[in-house]
């Protein structure tokens, strides 16, 4: 994953570069963003280059 997908992966329906091959509607991170942040937390994604 990129840096400028990390920066997105939290952004309401938002998928991967596979979108194609991949069900989902990119939802997941973001209700998971919503909930963390709700609760007072913090969430955040780091892949290394690769």
């Amino acid at each position: 994953m990129t840096a400028d997908q990390c920066c997105h992966i939290f952004d309401l329906y938002t998928r991967g570069p596979n979108r194609r091959q991949t069900l989902g509607l990119g939802l997941g991170f973001y209700i998971c963003h919503q909930i963390v942040t709700a609760h007072g937390g913090e969430i955040d994604a780091i892949s290394p280059p690769g």
